[in-house]
């Protein structure tokens, strides 16, 4: 890899650009023009960036904006949208959503969520969850909230200590991530400890 190429990788790490700043932070100083675009061109066609047009302000002018691959999905809206809230979905769920809670969660129908589901596909990973998943999950959830109830109240406790590491990772993420979902199982926790002791 060229030094033209690692510097303009270097700088799309931080997320997309449009050709003109490209041009303000690498031209002349570091290359001409015409070596920014050749260098460009050739990342694009190595498929190490992406190239993509995008109209802007009142004139609506076209303009050319460059990103690596993983960061493609920052130059559309919609996409952004759809994707992070798929992965959003998927993490809080530890399963894939269905399109019901995907249509729920972007406030949209069920019929536009199919939609959108299957076209970002190819980005999530998605597909539609099946019943022994919905059903795995769900069990798995409730185990790793339980654990994060635990962790909050009484992180030293037997319970928390006998089970198995992955989970009790899990229960720590959640409690950093998703907060508010605990306060449900806290209510379970204090009508435990309330019937341990009766």
């Amino acid at each position: 890899m060229s030094f033209y190429e690692e510097i303009i990788l270097k700088i799309l790490e931080n997320g997309p650009l449009p050709r003109a700043s490209l041009i303000k932070l690498l031209c002349p100083k570091i290359m001409s023009q015409k070596k920014l675009q050749k260098t460009l061109n050739k990342l694009e066609d190595e498929n190490k960036i992406v190239c993509i047009p995008r109209r802007s302000g009142k004139n609506k002018k076209w303009l050319s904006w460059y990103a690596l691959q993983k960061h493609k999905h920052l130059l559309s809206f919609e996409e952004r949208i759809v994707v992070e809230t798929i992965k959003e979905l998927r993490n809080m769920l530890l399963r894939f959503p269905t399109i019901d809670e995907i249509a729920c969660k972007l406030g949209i129908t069920p019929e536009d969520a199919i939609k959108l589901a299957y076209k970002y596909a190819p980005e999530t990973g998605w597909h539609p969850p099946s019943p022994e998943e919905i059903s795995n999950s769900a069990k798995k959830l409730k185990e790793i909230l339980k654990i994060a109830a635990y962790l909050k109240h009484n992180p030293n406790s037997q319970y928390v200590k006998s089970k198995n590491p992955e989970m009790v990772k899990y229960a720590k993420l959640f409690l950093i991530k998703y907060p508010k979902l605990i306060p449900k199982v806290e209510n379970f926790f204090q009508t435990y400890r309330f019937k341990q002791k009766k």
